[in-house]
């Protein structure tokens, strides 16, 4: 077995006998690996996923697959896709678990567009909240006696999360929101403590936002100490972008500037 993520190694985890977990994670998360013999039989009995609604069926027979296992600790909330690629005959198979629980799962095709990529198993719209346990099974439906190299790769995709920290001056008196509410178009910027300082005294002017280069909010001296307690909301998000901006004027000195990196809704 040979499991691989971009940006973060995966370390061992005690949900089943070859578990790998990552550090706790941001949207749009990528993971690799080698399906073989040398991976474990599920822990807890499986059933064969109901490829109609994309769900976990009653665990009444285990599949003979062997798996492997990706984990990791929500940071946000919302609603996610998990995209598994794995280019072999027969179809891989995908379950995903929330704190223990199959919530969705998945082994064919859903649509004429996810026959375009060999291998293409996805599920959608599932429900994930912040400091929430999920743990990716990987299998294929061939028997387990049967020698067999498969690789793989995993994305799990989240629309309107961040990406990154926030970069810029403006970081040490605005935090730019952790996501996105792509259903309403908005989300919540707030002050820092010195920020907040800074704004109950008068010196911060004007504060500026922009998401994917539209305005989303402005906020006027007068409307400083409001800010303050909190926060700003913007407004009107377009689902393209994929960054947020501020600029803060402050009284007697330079501009400065903030910016951080989402997942498009």
């Amino acid at each position: 077995m040979k499991l691989s993520r971009v940006f973060a190694s995966l370390c061992a985890a005690t949900l089943a006998p070859v578990v790998l977990a990552a550090p706790a994670a941001h949207a749009d998360q990528h993971y690799s690996g080698v399906l073989d013999s040398s991976d474990p039989m599920p822990s807890a009995p499986l059933a064969w996923p109901d490829e109609v609604n994309d769900t976990c069926a009653a665990p009444d027979d285990s599949p003979q697959t062997r798996v492997e296992t990706v984990t990791f600790v929500s940071t946000t909330d919302g609603p996610r896709r998990f995209v598994l690629i794995a280019p072999a005959e027969p179809t891989p198979q995908l379950w995903v678990f929330r704190n223990g629980v199959c919530v969705a799962a998945d082994y064919a095709p859903d649509d004429d567009s996810d026959l375009d990529t060999p291998g293409l198993v996805d599920v959608e719209g599932v429900q994930i909240a912040k400091g929430d346990r999920v743990d990716v099974l990987i299998g294929d439906k061939m028997n387990a006696l049967v020698e067999r190299t498969t690789p793989w790769t995993l994305d799990v995709l989240q629309p309107g999360s961040n990406n990154a920290p926030a970069v810029g001056k403006a970081t040490r008196y605005v935090a730019l929101p952790a996501q996105v509410v792509c259903a309403g178009a908005t989300a919540r910027a707030t002050l820092t403590k010195k920020g907040r300082k800074l704004a109950r005294s008068g010196a911060i002017t004007q504060l500026v936002f922009r998401a994917g280069g539209v305005k989303v909010a402005k906020v006027k001296a007068g409307r400083m100490g409001r800010v303050a307690k909190k926060g700003v909301l913007l407004r009107g998000v377009p689902a393209s972008a994929s960054s947020v901006e501020v600029v803060m004027k402050v009284k007697g000195s330079k501009s400065r500037r903030a910016s951080r990196a989402y997942s498009a809704c």
